[in-house]
């Protein structure tokens, strides 16, 4: 199964789908740059 998401927002939804169906099963796209870093760094922390 593979996922697109449209809005990465927190990053939490993308971060619990890559765990049940691997990092490269999932796709996130967000268009405000802030919001992209915000979930980048929260996803590596995590």
């Amino acid at each position: 199964m593979r996922v697109l998401e449209i809005g990465t927002g927190t990053g939490w939804n993308a971060g619990l789908l890559a765990h049940r169906l691997g990092g490269g099963q999932v796709v996130s796209v967000e268009i405000d740059a802030v919001v992209t870093e915000r979930a980048r760094k929260a996803l590596a922390r995590a």
